[in-house]
C-alpha cells in the first residue's frame, strides 16, 4: 500500500477517491493512481494559483469553474467601456443604430456608471466631452443613431425649436395657429434672451372679444390641426 494513502482506505476506496479526483482535475491534466497525490486530493481550495475561494467542481472554485465553462479558459479579461458599447451598434448603414436598451423617449441607453444616452456615450468615445449647458441634436431626426456625424452639440432652446412640437412647426413656417402671417413686430424678445411669437392680429381678437364679454377660446387642437396640415404639405 502507498505510504501516502490512508490506511482505513482499501483499494475498491482508492479508485473511488482516484476516479472522483480525475473527474475534478482541471482540463487537459490526467491524473493516475500512481501520480495522485493524496494530500491535494484532500485540499479544499481552488488549484488555480492565489485563489482563496473554496474548491467546487473538477478542482476550481464557482468563479473559475463557471469562466471556464462560458469563456473556455480561465485567463479572462472583461471587455472595456468602449468594446461593450460597439457591440451593441450596427454601423452597416448611414446611422449607427442602437440594438441595445432604449430609454421611454427612444432614445438608447447605456451604462457608464450610470445610465447614459447612446448618442451621449458615442460622442466623448470619438469626439470628447460635450461642452457644458448644450445638448446633442439628431440632425438625421433617427433618435436611435449614434453616429457623430449626426450629432450636433447646440443648446437646448435650439433644440427645441427644431424639433416637430407644433408649436415650433408654426413658428418654423412663419404662421399663427390661426393662419395668420407673422411679421417681425409680432416677434417678442425676452428679458432671458429668448424670443416668443406673439400675433398681433389674434391679440385684437381677443381684447375685442374680451371688451364684448365673451370668453377666450385657446386653440390647442386648432394649432395641432395647422400644424398637421403645414407639416403634410411639406412632404
Amino acid at each position: 500500500m502507498d505510504a501516502r494513502t490512508p490506511r482505513n482506505v482499501g483499494r475498491s476506496g482508492r479508485m473511488r477517491t482516484a476516479l472522483k479526483e480525475r473527474w475534478n482535475a482541471p482540463q487537459g491534466l490526467t491524473l493516475n493512481r500512481t501520480q495522485l497525490d493524496w494530500r491535494a486530493a484532500m485540499q479544499s481550495t481552488c488549484t488555480v494559483p492565489d485563489c482563496p475561494r473554496q474548491r467546487k467542481s473538477r478542482g476550481l472554485c464557482n468563479t473559475h469553474y463557471e469562466r471556464l465553462r462560458r469563456t473556455g479558459t480561465l485567463d479572462y479579461r472583461p471587455p472595456t467601456p468602449e468594446e461593450r458599447f460597439w457591440a451593441k451598434v450596427d454601423a452597416t448603414g448611414i446611422c449607427w443604430e442602437w440594438t441595445a436598451a432604449l430609454s421611454d423617449t427612444g432614445y438608447g441607453w447605456f451604462s457608464l456608471g450610470k445610465g447614459i444616452g447612446a448618442h451621449r456615450a458615442a460622442w466623448q468615445f470619438l469626439v470628447g466631452e460635450i461642452p457644458p449647458g448644450l445638448v446633442l441634436d439628431h440632425l438625421c431626426r433617427n433618435r436611435k443613431c449614434v453616429n457623430p456625424d449626426h450629432l450636433d452639440p447646440v443648446t437646448q432652446q435650439v433644440n427645441a425649436a427644431r424639433g416637430g412640437a407644433p408649436t415650433h412647426v408654426l413658428a418654423r413656417s412663419g404662421m399663427c395657429h390661426k393662419g395668420h402671417s407673422l411679421t417681425a413686430d409680432d416677434y417678442v424678445h425676452r428679458s432671458d434672451g429668448r424670443v416668443t411669437a406673439l400675433c398681433r392680429e389674434c391679440d385684437r381678437a381677443r381684447q375685442r372679444k374680451r371688451r364684448g364679454g365673451g370668453s377666450e377660446w385657446r386653440g390647442i387642437t386648432a394649432v395641432r390641426a395647422v400644424a398637421y396640415e403645414l407639416e403634410r404639405n411639406h412632404a
